[in-house]
């Protein structure tokens, strides 16, 4: 990186801590210095909603306003744990740093770059295990994901834990019995959801199987749709 620009960048980032810091300040903003961890959570799934419509629009000025407001959640809630006194920003930038390090061992070591993926995985196994996880898919899966992201990632770790992909055709074979099942059914019923719930999990195995993105192939379908709508029935949408 340019030196100048890297000067630029420290100068920004501490500019933007210590304006952080005087908003938590006794002489601060009152909204700011009631805010906790908890209160915070919902601002930051947002802001990340918000910085991928952006990135949609591929209109640079809205990107980096977006881009912005998420690091001002990290940059919050670094410093409320930094007034805990457990750790701080400081603390956040050298973890990620170490961890990027680690898990690339064929840039920063002699790894053999071939085995890069594998190399990736084994290394988060073994920070796991150092920490004292669980490496069961219950506590590797966040439950806070949406679930259609929870089910693409249980897709690829059944994938990685038996080396073996799935083939698209299995995937359809399963959809196609399901809904044949789903089909004898009249009446919504807890086998009704539960049918529905194994159709979508093998439609994000069938795309995972075809190297397609189920939450961007979901989500795109959703935005034209909405498009359509709206060109084909202006000012008649029921918002509520």
């Amino acid at each position: 990186m340019n030196q100048n620009i890297e000067n630029q960048a420290i100068v920004a980032l501490e500019e933007l801590l210590q304006t952080m810091r005087t908003l938590r300040s006794p002489d601060g903003c009152e909204w700011d210095r009631q805010q906790d961890p908890d209160s915070l959570k919902k601002y930051i799934l947002e802001e990340a909603y918000e910085l991928v419509h952006a990135i949609d629009t591929a209109d640079p000025e809205e990107i980096c306003e977006e881009l912005g407001d998420l690091l001002l959640q990290i940059v919050f809630q670094a410093q409320i744990f930094e007034e805990m006194k457990l750790f701080g920003i400081a603390e956040v930038a050298n973890s990620i740093d170490s961890k990027l390090k680690r898990r690339h061992p064929h840039i920063f070591a002699d790894a053999d770059p071939s085995s890069r993926e594998e190399d990736w995985n084994r290394i988060k196994r073994e920070e796991r295990t150092e920490k004292g996880k669980s490496l069961t898919l219950a506590s590797c899966i966040p439950q806070a994901l949406p679930a259609l992201k929870r089910a693409e990632k249980l897709a690829g770790c059944l994938a990685r834990d038996t080396k073996t992909s799935a083939h698209p055709l299995s995937a359809m074979r399963r959809i196609t019995g399901y809904l044949a099942e789903l089909g004898q059914t009249t009446e919504p019923s807890q086998s009704t959801e539960r049918q529905i719930g194994n159709i979508l999990y093998q439609m994000t195995v069938l795309a995972r199987c075809l190297d397609i993105d189920a939450e961007e192939a979901l989500r795109t379908t959703v935005e034209q749709r909405i498009k359509y709508h709206d060109k084909s029935c202006p000012g008649q949408t029921d918002v509520s």
